[in-house]
């Protein structure tokens, strides 16, 4: 499933645009419903999707008991272990 946007395609509202990791971080854990995608030299990474596939970081996006650094790591780790897609 390609989950990128034609370039010509409005932007969907709660949808973040973002080129920086600490930026699609921070958007992506002040809204996890939000649709944040990293777009980059025509790559893109669906930041929600590669949370939910890796088990490490929805576990800690979803505990109770986890601190704001433990979730911004384990975001970033799934984040730079992402396959960007073309698009």
């Amino acid at each position: 499933m390609d989950s990128s946007l034609p370039a010509d395609h409005p932007l969907p509202p709660l949808v973040f645009a973002v080129d920086d990791l600490d930026g699609a971080v921070a958007a992506f854990l002040e809204n996890p419903r939000a649709y944040v995608i990293i777009s980059s030299e025509g790559r893109t990474i669906d930041v929600a999707a590669v949370v939910r596939a890796d088990d490490f970081a929805s576990r800690a996006v979803a505990s109770l008991n986890a601190d704001a650094s433990y979730r911004q790591m384990a975001v970033r780790t799934a984040i730079l272990l992402a396959r960007p897609q073309k698009g």
